[in-house]
């Protein structure tokens, strides 16, 4: 058996800091009945991941930037800055039926973006993320010969009061 090499999150960088936080608002999450539903994803949680299908170990979850903007209203030099996360979730399924996973992962990631209106960190390191809201998701399935790969896409939208690509370091 050949053990795969996983890339590290480099935590210097402002975007990890970010999908970090992220992760840390998602695993503290518990359902109406008190379950962790997001513990399933320990040590599958990859950072800054490409557009793609993984191999192996489902379920996996995939969190990264996805481009940016300036909000149109914001005045300048007092800019609001609108980033996406990109958050996609993928399982290993027998059939399109298996997707309760899915919805109680969404309103999970809902939940917690409406319950954690600033997104700062505690201590010295000021993210200066004002909110992030799940603006959109969609489901999708890739069909195999025996199986189904369930994807769900979410896109969580962040309010910042800087731009992003000038504290990539």
């Amino acid at each position: 058996m050949v053990n795969e090499k996983v890339r590290e999150i480099k935590m210097s960088s402002w975007q990890s800091k970010v999908c970090q936080r992220f992760i840390n608002m998602i695993m503290t999450y518990e359902d109406n009945n008190g379950v962790k539903i997001f513990e399933k994803f320990k040590s599958r949680i990859y950072y800054n991941a490409k557009k793609s299908i993984p191999s192996s170990k489902y379920p996996a979850m995939f969190v990264f930037f996805d481009g940016g903007n300036r909000e149109p209203f914001g005045i300048r030099r007092q800019d609001w800055w609108m980033s996406n996360l990109k958050v996609i979730i993928y399982t290993l399924d027998h059939s399109e039926n298996d997707m309760d996973d899915h919805y109680k992962w969404t309103e999970g990631i809902e939940r917690v973006c409406r319950l954690n209106p600033r997104w700062v960190l505690e201590g010295d390191e000021d993210l200066s993320i004002h909110k992030g809201d799940l603006e959109s998701f969609s489901y999708d399935f890739a069909f195999g010969d025996n199986f189904v790969i369930s994807e769900t896409d979410h896109t969580i939208g962040l309010r910042l009061k800087l731009c992003p690509a000038n504290q990539i370091s």
